[in-house]
């Protein structure tokens, strides 16, 4: 399903960065005439898997290798982060149950949901240096914190909303039980802005110009696909779903796992008994709590939430709270392990879910009708793999155009000489001689950034021709000239390409502030 269009987006920047492209923006060949996709796909996945490319030669393969990367790091941090807080052996099987939660399988073998699958990694990431730096007082902590909220953005910035429901209160329950509370919410805060600082290059343009696509026509992207009951609790695996014509890819059931909901029941009760006994606020009632909230904004019951907070409705999906959810029951199963006294019986315990989850997960770690294809269909496709949701407002579906994959630059109108033809992702040149103007035609589909010079002056783009709808179509004057057509940095890019800068000063200073040897 999403896989496809994630091999894609490595293959775009692959391309893009063989051209002297960095950072990516535009990417020549997709969606027919090419879109600025740099500036809008999610970014760690994609840069990954293209520089992964340049070793492997294989868009396939680098696109599984992020994955190896992602699945072994999201686990051995988690694995880290729960021995914060429980012994090695309910640390391990916390850990184990994390990395075969059904939501995660159905990234990995059904949705090929890869940027998703891959903000884990920050998501832990972020936990571990909370911890490190309110608790420990660790600090450089401060720089990693920094450095995680950039690459969860990086990943994948719809995460950065559902993540929140867990992060939030995690970190109010680290700066409780601090004695200078208003001192390390500004410290942590300085941090988290640092990092978003840090992904300015990305985000500014993508939400400034996200208003140039069809997507962006609308400011809500509230998908009403809540969760059931049937999600909650059927433990049964669909290979398709013929009531949902779904036959070519797996039955894309969201589903959190039978063992897993079982598991947040007696989390919950365990919870509600320590409240009733007056207990300490601990660490796993911050997991339930972040738990029960992700919960409730996958079911329709949280639809007002998501139909009056923009911000919420980005995520598109209300199951996509999962990404979050499926941390908690394992938090859940590694603090009842604890807790049971006798070791012997914790073991078995410990076997038995194991046991039940390798017999009931193990089985659906495949994938269904993969095809092979020669590599070049990844490096250009006709229609937008995205959806025509992210195509401009002023084209049309980009399946609509003639393909010209060869041959970019063309005379719309005239009769002219022309030699030196240079077709790079970026950026077209070539000489030209003619007796009369000449009106030409770059196949790309035209975007603010693009402009066109004549002997170094520019001359206006036109992209509006009906005949020719928002493809970049120019005069140029009678005579000999060099004419380049180059995608250029736009205000808004600068503005973001800058504040990235100054982050990464801020940064640089900070760590210099860090390396200062304390004072006897």
């Amino acid at each position: 399903m999403d896989g496809t269009a994630h091999i894609v987006n490595i293959a775009a920047f692959h391309k893009a960065l063989s051209s002297g492209d960095f950072p990516v923006r535009w990417v020549d060949g997709f969606a027919n005439y090419g879109l600025p996709m740099g500036s809008f796909a999610q970014q760690f996945t994609s840069y990954a898997g293209a520089f992964l490319t340049f070793l492997t030669h294989d868009v396939l393969v680098s696109f599984n290798f992020v994955y190896v990367i992602g699945t072994i790091s999201s686990v051995v941090l988690f694995y880290l982060f729960l021995r914060f807080y429980f012994d090695s052996w309910p640390s391990f099987v916390g850990a184990f149950l994390f990395n075969f939660a059904p939501y995660r399988i159905i990234n990995f073998y059904i949705r090929g949901a890869i940027p998703e699958y891959f903000s884990s990694v920050f998501f832990v990431l972020i936990l571990i240096c909370l911890y490190l730096f309110i608790k420990k007082k660790f600090k450089w902590a401060y720089i990693g914190l920094a450095l995680s909220v950039f690459g969860m953005i990086l990943s994948h910035p719809m995460n950065v909303v559902t993540s929140s429901v867990f992060i939030g209160p995690y970190l109010i329950y680290l700066i409780l039980g601090e004695k200078n509370k208003l001192k390390t919410l500004i410290s942590v805060s300085s941090s988290i802005f640092l990092g978003v600082l840090l992904s300015s290059y990305y985000l500014v343009p993508l939400l400034r110009d996200i208003k140039y696509f069809y997507y962006g026509s609308s400011v809500n992207h509230y998908n009403p696909t809540h969760l059931d009951l049937e999600s909650f609790f059927n433990p049964n695996w669909y290979y398709f779903l013929t009531e949902r014509n779904e036959i070519l890819s797996r039955g894309h059931f969201i589903k959190t796992g039978l063992i897993e909901s079982i598991l947040m029941i007696l989390g919950t009760l365990v919870v509600i008994i320590k409240r009733g006994l007056k207990k300490q606020i601990s660490f796993i009632d911050v997991a339930i709590l972040s738990g029960l909230l992700s919960v409730f904004l996958t079911t329709k019951y949280s639809s007002f939430l998501y139909q009056n907070i923009n911000i919420l409705s980005n995520i598109q999906f209300p199951w996509r709270m999962l990404s979050t959810l499926i941390f908690v029951p394992p938090i859940i199963a590694s603090y009842l392990l604890v807790k049971i006294k006798n070791k012997y019986l914790s073991y078995i315990l410990s076997i038995i879910l194991i046991t039940a989850i390798a017999w009931n997960r193990f089985p659906q770690i495949y994938g269904k009708n993969f095809t092979i294809i020669p590599q070049e269909n990844y490096y250009f496709t006709v229609e937008n793999i995205h959806s025509s949701n992210m195509n401009t407002i002023w084209t049309a579906n980009t399946d609509d155009y003639q393909v010209h994959k060869n041959d970019k630059v063309a005379i719309l109108e005239g009769e002219a000489n022309l030699t030196d033809v240079s077709i790079m992702n970026s950026k077209r040149s070539f000489n030209i001689d003619s007796s009369a103007p000449v009106r030409m035609i770059d196949y790309t589909f035209y975007f603010p950034g693009w402009k066109v010079f004549v002997d170094g002056a520019e001359v206006p783009i036109e992209f509006q021709d009906v005949e020719n709808k928002g493809v970049i179509t120019y005069w140029v004057p009678e005579g000999k000239h060099t004419v380049e057509v180059i995608f250029t940095n736009t205000k808004t890019v600068l503005a973001g390409n800058y504040l990235s800068l100054f982050g990464l000063m801020a940064i640089g200073f900070m760590s210099l502030i860090l390396s200062r040897p304390k004072k006897v």
